[in-house]
C-alpha cells in the first residue's frame, strides 16, 4: 500500500493556516481513502495532471477539491497559464454568480499510480476564491465510488475504481 500526505481543511475558513491539517491519504490499487480524527468539510488532495502527449511533463498540484457540486472538472486559469497548458477549445461556463468565458484543457489526471482518467476535458476557471488550483468534478467522481461517512465526529473518505 502507497501512502501520500495531502492537506485537509478541518472547517471552511481556509484562509486561516491552523485550519489545515496534514494527514495520510492511503492508496490501494484502486481505492483512495482517508479517515480523519474529526469532521472536515471539505477534502483537499494532491493530483497529478499533464497534456496529452507521450512526452508530456507532469505537475502535481497540491490543493484539489473534491466538489460533487462541479460537473467538469476545472483548473485555475492562472495555473494552466503558468503551466504553459494549451487550451484545445473555448466555451462558456456556468458558475453561481453568472457565465464567464472559459478555456478548455485536454489533460491526463493521476489520483495515484493506479487511478488515472485519460483525455479529461478540463475548464480552466478563476479558482482564487475556493483556494485550490484544481477541482475534481463529477466527470471524475461518477467514474468510481465516492463516499464520504461522518460518525462519532469522524469523517472517513474513499474513492475506489474497481468494478467501474
Amino acid at each position: 500500500m502507497n501512502t501520500l500526505i495531502g492537506l485537509i481543511e478541518t472547517d471552511g475558513q481556509a484562509a486561516d493556516k491552523k485550519c489545515l491539517e496534514k494527514r495520510q491519504l492511503k492508496y490501494d490499487k484502486n481505492l483512495v481513502s482517508a479517515e480523519y480524527d474529526k469532521c472536515i468539510q471539505r477534502i483537499v488532495t494532491a493530483v497529478d495532471i499533464c497534456m496529452c502527449t507521450d512526452d508530456a511533463q507532469i505537475y502535481r498540484i497540491e490543493r484539489s477539491l473534491w466538489d460533487t457540486g462541479s460537473s467538469t472538472s476545472c483548473i485555475s486559469e492562472k495555473l494552466a497559464r503558468k503551466l504553459g497548458l494549451l487550451p484545445i477549445d473555448t466555451g462558456v461556463g456556468v458558475t453561481p454568480t453568472g457565465q464567464l468565458d472559459i478555456s478548455y484543457y485536454l489533460l491526463d489526471i493521476y489520483l495515484s499510480n493506479k487511478v488515472v482518467f485519460h483525455n479529461m476535458k478540463v475548464a480552466g476557471f478563476p479558482l482564487e476564491r475556493h483556494d485550490v488550483d484544481f477541482l475534481i468534478g463529477m466527470d471524475i467522481i461518477s467514474k468510481g465510488d465516492f463516499n464520504i461517512r461522518n460518525s462519532d465526529g469522524r469523517t472517513v473518505f474513499t474513492f475506489n475504481t474497481t468494478g467501474n
